[in-house]
């Protein structure tokens, strides 16, 4: 007589996206962005590919070193800046981006840390009284019927 596995095969389950989940990674990646180069995350990853510049090439938006200067950089301007040849995006001799970088986390890392802090306890207990009175559950039959692989 052949041996039996003792290995139980588990149900199949079908890897679905959480609508709550990259909610949660958008405003956290956002705040940790705008600390470092000074942009949300959406303008960080699109601007000058997908959408146009805000800002003149040439002075990007270098008003000065006073005390509320921040300097956003997108990452198609620090692609730029890696390709040898390519544009500066306002980087020069005194304005280096180890200087904008940290003159963004001045202004902006306290509430990047509270935030990274704050988003998911807020998140994992919305998620706890949303699923006890059962709107999770409505919501994700509703996703299930339209076919789309998300779940909240």
């Amino acid at each position: 007589m052949a041996r039996r596995s003792k290995r139980k095969s588990s149900p199949r389950r079908q890897n679905n996206l959480s609508l709550t989940g990259v909610a949660q990674t958008y405003i956290v990646g956002s705040a940790l962005s705008r600390a470092t180069f000074g942009m949300d995350l959406a303008p960080f990853l699109l601007e000058g590919w997908a959408t146009p510049h805000s800002k003149a090439k040439t002075t990007g938006s270098m008003v000065g070193m006073g005390s509320g200067w921040t300097q956003g950089i997108s990452l198609a301007e620090l692609v730029e800046i890696a390709v040898p040849g390519g544009q500066s995006a306002g980087i020069n001799a005194t304005n280096t981006l180890p200087k904008m970088i940290k003159a963004n986390m001045k202004a902006f890392g306290p509430a990047a840390i509270g935030t990274a802090i704050v988003t998911p306890i807020a998140f994992k207990m919305g998620r706890r009284l949303l699923s006890r009175s059962g709107v999770t559950r409505y919501a994700n039959k509703a996703f299930k019927m339209t076919g789309l692989p998300v779940r909240v």
